[in-house]
Order: C-alpha cells, then structure tokens, then sequence
C-alpha cells in the first residue's frame, strides 16, 4: 500500500544505523532497492523466498525492525497486521515471540 513519510523517515534511519548497510553506499542501497521491487512484481512469491533465504539468527531482528518501520507513524492499521504476521509465518517466528516483539515495539511507538 501507501508508505507513511514517519516510516520512510524510520527506513531512511534504519538504513544508517545497521550495522550491515553501514558499507554499503546510497547508490548501492538504491540498487538494491529497485532489484528487490522488480523481482517482489515479477515473482508470485519472492517475498516468502526472501524470507526464507535469511539465517535464522537474523529473522528476528529483522521482524522486529519490519514492526518498528510499521509502528512509526504511530498507528497499526488492519492491512499492515496482516502483512506482520505473513513476515512472521515467512521467517517462522514463534507467534508468542512475535507478539511480544510487538508489544515491545507498541510502547516504544507511543509516544
């Protein structure tokens, strides 16, 4: 759907304190961006494979950083659960763990 300007700003901000983007640089990262949109339209189910290909060390922080990017602007709407919990059966996140890294992140997003 639409991307609120306070969860772009959260991508924006995301992408410069990762540690694993820090070396990549904005041209690169642009890149990167435009490969991972055109394969997302031209595979039925690019998102699931994505989410499938990262080590398993690394799908809860990266679930968490996808509900902090969603909670930005302060609001969770119906289409964006939706969208968390396919990420979280993706990366085959605990639902309990899910839940509690979005809890986490509701607090965190208050205020």
């Amino acid at each position: 759907g639409n991307v609120a300007i306070e969860e772009q700003a959260e991508i924006h901000a995301l992408s410069r304190r990762s540690r694993a983007l820090k070396t990549v640089t904005p041209n690169e990262l642009a890149a990167a961006n435009a490969t991972v949109n055109q394969r997302l339209k031209s595979r039925p189910n690019g998102l699931q494979e994505a989410c499938e290909s990262l080590p398993m060390d690394m799908r809860l922080p990266i679930f968490a950083h996808c509900v902090d990017i969603i909670l930005s602007d302060g609001a969770l709407l119906p289409v964006e659960a939706d969208f968390l919990n396919k990420i979280m059966a993706f990366l085959g996140i605990d639902p309990a763990e899910g839940k509690r890294v979005m809890e986490v992140m509701l607090v965190k997003n208050q205020f």
